[in-house]
């Protein structure tokens, strides 16, 4: 039955629920690439590749650990990496658990990183080992303007061994694979409640 109101024809009883509505969600095309495409390829990066089906597990392990760092929805979570498979693997897992990316331009030096930083109040800082300069620069800036810094967690090169850290605030689990590896993977992904909900 429609009725008319102010000139426009709406629907009796259309309610948004379940049944008729789902958010859109880039998590929703990896669970379902997951599925149909479980053995195909989806990232190659150097010697390593990554089955779409490896990649969702990957994803599910880093939204878990972010869980177990404290983040939650809505929280701000920055990364300042190149085009590697943590920064691939991080547009998926933090919106999986209900959080925020904030990617940083890798031209900026430290200042800017932390503005960005503060301005964002990011509560982790994932740091390419290539960039740690400019990251430790951010952090240190940040904890002389009395700003508590967020945990910096590394992302390795897979041939590098992790750079000695000085002076900086570092998470327990400062590794990015050891924070994957450590991660229980039956992580219940946190859909967003509505498609216009922030994930970047």
């Amino acid at each position: 039955m429609e009725r008319k109101e102010g000139g426009r024809g709406t629907m009796e009883g259309s309610i948004r629920c379940s049944a008729n509505y789902v958010p859109l969600s880039p998590l929703s095309f990896l669970e379902r690439a997951a599925i149909v495409y479980a053995d195909r390829t989806s990232v190659i990066y150097g010697s390593t590749t990554y089955t779409w089906k490896q990649t969702r597990d990957r994803c599910l392990r880093l939204a878990s650990a972010l869980s177990a760092l404290g983040i939650s929805r809505h929280d701000v979570v920055a990364v300042l990496a190149a085009n590697v498979p943590a920064m691939y693997e991080l547009h998926f897992a933090v919106p999986m658990a209900g959080a925020v990316l904030c990617t940083l331009n890798t031209r900026h030096d430290s200042a800017m990183v932390s503005v960005l930083l503060k301005h964002s109040e990011a509560k982790i800082f994932f740091v390419d080992s290539h960039l740690l300069e400019f990251g430790q620069g951010a952090v240190k800036l940040l904890s002389e303007s009395n700003v508590i810094p967020p945990t910096m967690i590394i992302i390795s090169d897979f041939n590098d061994s992790i750079p000695a850290v000085r002076g900086v605030h570092m998470s327990v689990n400062a590794d990015y694979e050891s924070l994957l590896q450590t991660a229980p993977p039956n992580f219940e992904i946190k859909w967003p409640n509505d498609e216009c909900d922030p994930i970047s």
